[in-house]
């Protein structure tokens, strides 16, 4: 495993817990980031899942666009892991090559080795069309502002 691709799965774990488990991403980050030894391997981590966060339900209702089929209930790692691709390539000023490359060798270290197409195929639909997806997005107030919706019946 690369140092990229531990660090993807790191920031994967980290979120999981976040999203799956309920846990604070204060909570969350710190024993991912004492698996990383690199400084900047840390930083890289941090920046991913702050990112992802950030743009959780924007991203959320791209994966939606961009999954064939909903992933099956409790896939939190392997969702978090799209998440962490999806900020790179969208976000961030980190090579198209480089993101894919590192985020699908991060597959086998979230124990979903047979998920590495899906994560590939999904990441390479972004970058055909991602742009056009985000910005359809964007028109959702509660993506654009990375909320999640107000329930039914409540007016602020």
């Amino acid at each position: 495993m690369s140092r990229g691709s531990a660090v993807r799965a790191a920031a994967a774990e980290a979120l999981a817990a976040v999203a799956g488990d309920g846990r604070s991403i204060d909570d969350a980050l710190p024993p991912v980031l004492g698996t990383l030894d690199a400084h900047r391997d840390r930083a890289l981590c941090q920046a991913i899942c702050y990112g992802a966060l950030r743009a959780w339900h924007r991203d959320a209702l791209v994966l939606g666009e961009l999954l064939s089929r909903p992933l099956k209930r409790g896939e939190h790692r392997l969702e978090a892991l799209l998440h962490v691709g999806l900020v790179q390539l969208g976000d961030m000023k980190i090579p198209d090559h480089a993101a894919v490359a590192a985020t699908v060798g991060a597959v086998p270290c979230i124990g979903r080795s047979g998920a590495r197409g899906l994560v590939n195929a999904v990441l390479r639909r972004f970058l055909r069309g991602g742009p056009e997806l985000v910005a359809a997005a964007q028109d959702v107030t509660e993506r654009r502002y990375s909320r999640p919706p107000r329930p039914s019946g409540r007016s602020r």
